[in-house]
């Protein structure tokens, strides 16, 4: 009974830099895991694009008028970056010759360890029935991930294929998304989902169930909120 939305949303191909191809797979055991994610890129030879995952050490230079945004998973730091020789920490950044506006944002801190972990699960999803049975008698799931946006960023793995929603908590249409890129962004789909919703997101053999926080964002566009509130690995 799916229900294909792809014509409502923006699914985005990317050329990847061939130093961040190894990312486009699980993280290797003993590898510097990501740390930040590009939501914004302004500057001539940066070398990073938008949602382009950054480790620890990772220097770019913005020259005297680039601009980066940055926004970092431990601690759910937002950066607009103007300026100057940016080194990525382990939860914020420093820029030598350059400024940095900070606020925090909400975020799932730690999501990116908890989606590294699932990703030997095959797929498989295990759920949890609640009190009563959950709603309508479906059984309540226990999300790996928390959003707060009705409008997710999805990241894949490897780049292309279909992407499915489901709706785990109480009947819905499925949503059935079509891409050649290594993201999807819902932000401009007529609608979003429900707020308080739980879901299953599901690309080929990976998947991730998530829920959306009972006071998320309820906007298209610009008005979805930083793709750190909203960002969801496969």
């Amino acid at each position: 009974m799916g229900h294909t939305i792809s014509t409502l949303l923006r699914a985005v191909a990317v050329a990847t830099p061939p130093a961040l191809a190894a990312l486009m797979a699980p993280f290797p055991a003993g590898a510097g895991a990501p740390v930040a994610i590009v939501e914004d890129i302004g500057a001539a030879g940066a070398k990073v694009g938008f949602m382009d995952y950054l480790e620890r050490g990772r220097t770019i230079a913005l020259g005297t008028d680039g601009r980066l945004v940055l926004g970092y998973f431990k601690s759910c730091l937002r950066e607009t970056i103007s300026g100057g020789t940016v080194t990525v920490g382990e939860d914020r950044s420093t820029a030598a010759g350059g400024t940095i506006k900070r606020e925090r944002v909400e975020c799932d801190g730690g999501q990116m360890k908890l989606t590294e972990a699932q990703a030997g699960k095959s797929g498989v999803v295990v759920m949890r029935t609640g009190p009563g049975g959950g709603v309508s008698g479906y059984a309540a799931p226990s999300p790996d991930v928390r959003i707060y946006s009705t409008r997710p960023i999805i990241t894949l793995s490897r780049p292309g294929g279909q992407i499915s929603i489901v709706r785990l908590d109480r009947p819905a249409p499925d949503i059935v998304i079509g891409t050649t890129g290594r993201f999807v962004d819902l932000a401009d789909a007529t609608k979003g989902l429900a707020i308080g919703g739980v879901y299953r997101v599901r690309a080929g053999e990976k998947s991730v169930v998530f829920s959306v926080d009972a006071f998320a964002v309820d906007g298209a566009g610009a008005k979805a909120g930083p793709a750190l509130s909203r960002f969801i690995r496969l």
